[in-house]
């Protein structure tokens, strides 16, 4: 998907079976541009939360190879250099999307906020890990009260390997 000067370009990822709640989630970008700090990217959650993955980091050099964007990475994307190769910790938190559910459509967007400087989304994904929860259940009356979180339980990959204007 092209990335055209002063405009935004949206993707879009359909999640469906999944069967617990959000626990964590990492994304994976495959962008080529010619200047990295002319992009703003966001990603929009099914219950429409937002959280900004990266704005404005960069400057003067080119491309996300292969970029995974995890709040447990030890380097921030604004501390890395182009060609953003490897895990980086983004600029919002991926964790405000904890609790929420996973199915539905996940939007990407990608903002070029300066014009002379084109790009092209070639394919991004989403590693969600679900959170499922431990319930004791009273034998007399039926009733259920939550006691833990089991974490780790599912993990899936969706991919949108062409990416499609919405």
């Amino acid at each position: 998907m092209a990335i055209a000067d002063l405009s935004t370009a949206t993707s879009t990822i359909d999640v469906a079976g999944f069967t617990s709640v959000v626990g964590d989630v990492n994304v994976t970008l495959d962008i080529t541009h010619t200047e990295d700090s002319d992009l703003d990217v966001t990603l929009i959650s099914p219950d429409g939360t937002s959280v900004l993955l990266f704005s404005g980091v960069g400057a003067g050099g080119a491309d996300f190879t292969n970029t995974v964007l995890d709040d447990e990475a030890a380097t921030a994307i604004g501390a890395g250099a182009p060609p953003f190769t490897g895990t980086f910790s983004p600029q919002g938190l991926l964790a405000d999307f904890d609790g929420e559910t996973a199915n539905g459509v996940w939007t990407l967007q990608i903002t070029d906020t300066l014009a002379l400087e084109t790009g092209t989304l070639n394919s991004w994904s989403l590693d969600i890990t679900g959170v499922d929860t431990i319930v004791q259940i009273d034998r007399e009356d039926g009733s259920s009260t939550p006691i833990g979180a089991l974490t780790d339980i599912f993990d899936h990959r969706f991919v949108n390997q062409t990416p499609q204007i919405a």
